[in-house]
């Protein structure tokens, strides 16, 4: 290991540092570790850009005294930048005048000036590369944090998630259970019953079934039901209504179905249709086996429903979904006749719903109101 203070002083500048520089090479190619100071900037320019070799120096902290720029050490050693000697400054900060400092820096050759420029240069760089430095690592810390936070809400929300679950499975098994009590009580009343009383017990059983469905799907996951095909003769489940059906036709072009529900036709978009939550063996039978369903096919299904339904100042299109839903309900609810109220206006939404019922296969005829009913403004309809 070589250490050379003040590296080609003591003669001329230029031929003191081409020297320099060839005595620093062969060093190199042979391959001692050197550590060199100098104050020649042509040896900090070699040392810059020849392989093997780098610069460093002692940083100074400027500071302001009285007008004045000074310069003051602070003993810490920056590896990667050459230094810059401050000497006009330093002999300013002195008391030099300041006539003779402007006068000295006009005899810095345009050689001294570049290399002094491109020294500067570097520097600004190197704390530019740095501060950047830095803002990397404090977003990258930023962001470890983050992750962190957003992995443990992630793994809190999947524990109060499979606690809502588990909570949600056992209320309704506590229903199923419940229920079940309760249809073997009905059975029971049917057994010993009239056909009127008995009639009755079947909807309160219906209503029970329709309940179950309907807790049921509240607490399944739509993408292990949902249908991706629908064939006519199939069980299905329909979602809006909470209970089962067979489908019976399919008009692929409206993306609608016919269902078979408890005897009664409705129709309902394709996009309604779930895989059955029971399967069909497990629907309600009667208390003798071997006997036809309790539930026949006369009987609906309990469903409380008005005889009208008001869509008056709707869009045309949240109407018409209205209007599905609620034909189909009067179905199941056995109704014979229903109105729609969709008022006069400028006979966008009226004409609308008339052109949507006349072909709608659950509709049997309709007509405008009469003055009691409502005149024009109300559409009635024959199920």
């Amino acid at each position: 290991m070589i250490i050379i203070d003040e590296l080609g002083t003591g003669t001329d500048p230029e031929q003191g540092g081409a020297l320099s520089c060839s005595i620093l090479r062969r060093l190199n190619q042979i391959g001692t570790i050197a550590l060199v100071s100098t104050h020649l900037g042509m040896l900090k320019a070699f040392a810059h850009s020849e392989p093997g070799m780098i610069n460093s120096a002692m940083e100074m902290e400027e500071a302001n005294v009285n007008g004045v720029t000074a310069y003051k050490p602070t003993y810490k050693l920056l590896i990667g930048e050459p230094g810059t000697s401050h000497a006009l400054e330093i002999a300013g900060s002195l008391g030099l005048q300041v006539d003779i400092i402007r006068e000295a820096r006009s005899f810095i050759t345009d050689e001294d000036a570049a290399i002094e420029s491109l020294i500067a240069e570097l520097k600004q760089k190197t704390r530019e590369l740095d501060s950047r430095l830095k803002e990397t690592e404090r977003m990258k810390e930023e962001a470890e944090e983050l992750r962190l936070q957003l992995k443990g809400e992630l793994s809190k929300i999947k524990s109060l998630k499979k606690d809502a679950y588990s909570r949600a499975l056992s209320e309704a098994e506590e229903v199923v259970r419940k229920a079940k009590k309760e249809a073997l009580d009905i059975i029971n009343v049917i057994k010993k019953s009239r056909p009127s009383e008995a009639g009755e017990a079947v909807k309160v059983l219906n209503r029970k079934h329709i309940e179950i469905q309907r807790l049921k799907e509240q607490h399944s996951t739509e993408d292990t039901r949902a249908l991706n095909e629908v064939k006519e003769g199939q069980h299905v489940f329909i979602k809006s209504l909470g209970i089962h059906g067979t489908v019976n036709s399919i008009n692929e072009k409206s993306r609608r179905c016919t269902l078979l529900v408890d005897g009664k036709e409705i129709v309902v978009p394709l996009a309604e249709l779930w895989g059955p939550q029971i399967e069909p063996d497990d629907q309600l039978v009667s208390a003798n086996r071997g006997e036809r369903p309790c539930a026949p096919a006369d009987i609906s299904i309990d469903v409380e429903i008005d005889q009208e339904l008001n869509v008056v100042g709707q869009r045309v299109d949240p109407s018409l979904s209205l209007i599905e839903r609620f034909l189909n309900d009067a179905v199941l609810s056995g109704l014979k006749e229903v109105k729609i109220i969709h008022g006069i206006g400028a006979g966008i939404l009226s004409r609308a719903v008339r052109d949507y019922l006349k072909g709608h296969p659950l509709v049997e005829s309709l007509r405008p109101g009469n003055e009691e009913e409502g005149g024009d403004g109300v559409t009635v309809i024959t199920l």
